[in-house]
């Protein structure tokens, strides 16, 4: 509960913001060379489409504090949006198993290797010290998955990570853990 994931941050400002949100997208289009907004695409798909990974939390920033909505600091301390790590403990101890779910929530279909790699195994390494557990599992964030080569150089070298969970409607080959699907909920 230090910070708000980049698209939670978007969904607060267009909750909370008086101002015309077309107006922030402008600005933005400008300020970080963005390509412009499609006329079926609201905030969310834009972002996703079309801002550089590498920039999404600046962007997102730039949507908070031009919205005059109070600081983020304030609202982490009122919402606590996110699990603690006692509760996520007391899950655990409960007989709970946790996976990854990346450092960032980028769009994974747009990264590079080197990208995917430290999206996935920063986060793996920060839960496997903070609770003393192996993590067996990633489920991309948004469901996106990124390219199936990836997947495989990453087991090579990191043989514990055991599914990579995307999203589908049905199952296509439940022998292939390495294809297993998550709901889309």
């Amino acid at each position: 509960n230090k910070d708000l994931m980049w698209r939670n941050k978007l969904v607060v400002v267009k909750k909370r913001t008086r101002r015309d949100l077309s107006e922030y997208i402008s600005e933005a289009t400008s300020i970080f060379s963005l390509p412009p907004m499609l006329n079926h695409e609201d905030l969310l798909r834009w972002s996703f489409r079309a801002w550089p990974m590498d920039k999404k939390d600046e962007i997102a920033n730039y949507f908070w504090n031009a919205a005059d909505i109070g600081t983020l600091q304030e609202y982490m301390e009122t919402k606590k949006p996110y699990l603690s790590v006692a509760q996520v403990r007391s899950l655990l101890d409960e007989g709970f198993e946790i996976g990854s779910h990346s450092m960032s929530h980028p769009n994974f279909s747009r990264l590079s290797y080197e990208e995917f790699e430290q999206e996935i195994m920063a986060w793996v390494e920060l839960l496997q010290t903070t609770f003393q557990e192996q993590i067996n599992s990633f489920s991309y964030p948004f469901g996106v998955k990124a390219n199936g080569q990836f997947e495989q150089r990453l087991i090579a070298t990191q043989p514990h990570i055991k599914t990579f969970l995307g999203t589908k409607i049905r199952l296509d080959n439940h022998l292939n853990c390495l294809q297993w699907e998550r709901d889309n909920l």
